[in-house]
């Protein structure tokens, strides 16, 4: 699988019937995977070739993507507490021209219950009036908590992930526990 989540790559599915929304905003429940997952949905929708998951360094798209060096590519993530107007208007100056090496100018907010007014409403303006060749993406863990007006000019998607929860925990303490489980079971014999 090329895209762990198999609501992205439903997106995969709607690009080629072209039916892909402009801005997604995406409710998860791990933000990383989540940017991982839309980082490679964003090559496949990009590739001049025939996408393969074991790309080689031969693709430029790829090596771009990997370096961090494609400039129709942009992350925004909140500064201190809060996405600036100025991230939202450097964003909109670099997408004011036709993207060279990929298909589409692309953005990534994460976190995207962190704007304050001035950003949104900055925000907003651009998402009105899109242009065929933006695509965004909103990563956030709460959509209730992101400004309505931008929720609303947006597709929703529900991107959660199977968790590992035995991972979150220490494996010293797992193993104080199944001794001490293993005592109650053994005194109860």
């Amino acid at each position: 699988i090329l895209v762990e989540s198999v609501v992205l790559q439903d997106l995969i599915k709607r690009y080629h019937e072209k039916r892909l929304a402009h801005a997604f905003l995406l409710e998860t429940n791990d933000i990383n995977r989540c940017y991982k997952d839309i980082l490679s949905l964003l090559k496949q929708l990009n590739c001049p070739q025939e996408y393969d998951v074991n790309c080689s360094n031969e693709c430029n798209i790829c090596n771009l993507f990997k370096t961090n060096n494609l400039p129709s590519f942009i992350t925004i993530s909140p500064e201190g507490k809060n996405i600036k107007k100025q991230q939202i208007l450097d964003m909109m100056d670099k997408f004011n021209t036709k993207p060279v090496f990929s298909k589409y100018n692309m953005y990534v907010i994460k976190e995207a219950e962190s704007f304050n007014s001035s950003s949104a409403n900055t925000l907003l303006k651009f998402l009105e009036e899109p242009e065929d060749n933006i695509l965004g993406f909103f990563i956030t863990t709460n959509k209730e908590n992101v400004i309505s007006t931008i929720r609303s000019r947006c597709q929703i998607v529900t991107c959660f992930y199977d968790v590992d929860e035995s991972a979150t925990y220490n494996n010293e303490y797992l193993d104080e526990v199944k001794i001490y489980l293993n005592s109650i079971y053994k005194s109860n014999e």
